[in-house]
């Protein structure tokens, strides 16, 4: 069983044509694609909505599946981390102020508490122990701090520009005696699918 929900709207850089045209999930949810009043409740920037209400979607089409011992591919794609760092209204996140950098942080605060709740969601319903996630971003993320003048990520190619990240946690890995591991090797997105 397979699915995608995107609290980004996927209409730039015709990622929307993207999603339909490869096919294979069970379930598609695009941001910018649905009904106007979700997406006015749920909005939190010109690039999409809230990731929270993303993640309840993407738990309800969990329960709703019809085998439930079938295997599942679950993708989730966040936007609050993206510019202009937008988590949603009301949320207060631990830093003060409203400089990029801060709004960036509290973004990445939020994005955190969600992926927390869909860790809870997957216990709950037995299924934590036999999932295998994958946490990662497209790019990196700059504030000038590095090199002068160079901000977002798109301007330069420099490794703060470039780099991203790559979390793999296995409930039954972290649950060895050794422990978590950190590795320093090089991959790219593309080895993902397949490593997988």
């Amino acid at each position: 069983a397979t699915a995608f929900f995107s609290s980004t709207s996927l209409e730039a850089e015709g990622l929307s044509h993207f999603y339909q045209s490869i096919g294979g999930f069970d379930a598609l949810f695009d941001f910018g694609a649905a009904p106007p009043e979700v997406q006015e409740r749920h909005r939190i920037s010109s690039w999409g909505g809230d990731e929270e209400a993303i993640r309840q979607m993407a738990v309800g089409w969990l329960d709703e599946r019809a085998d439930k011992q079938r295997p599942f591919f679950l993708q989730l794609a966040h936007i609050s981390t993206h510019h202009p760092y937008t988590p949603p209204p009301g949320y207060q996140g631990p830093e003060p102020g409203k400089n990029a950098e801060r709004r960036y942080r509290n973004a990445l605060h939020h994005n955190d508490a969600v992926l927390r709740r869909l860790s809870e969601a997957l216990k709950e319903r037995g299924l934590w122990e036999d999932t295998l996630i994958a946490i990662t971003g497209d790019h990196g993320e700059t504030f000038g701090d590095d090199h002068e003048g160079n901000f977002s990520h798109n301007n330069f190619l420099y490794e703060e520009n470039i780099r991203s990240f790559l979390l793999l946690i296995d409930p039954r890995r972290a649950a060895a005696p050794e422990g978590p591991l950190r590795s320093a090797r090089v991959g790219s997105h593309g080895d993902l699918l397949p490593t997988l």
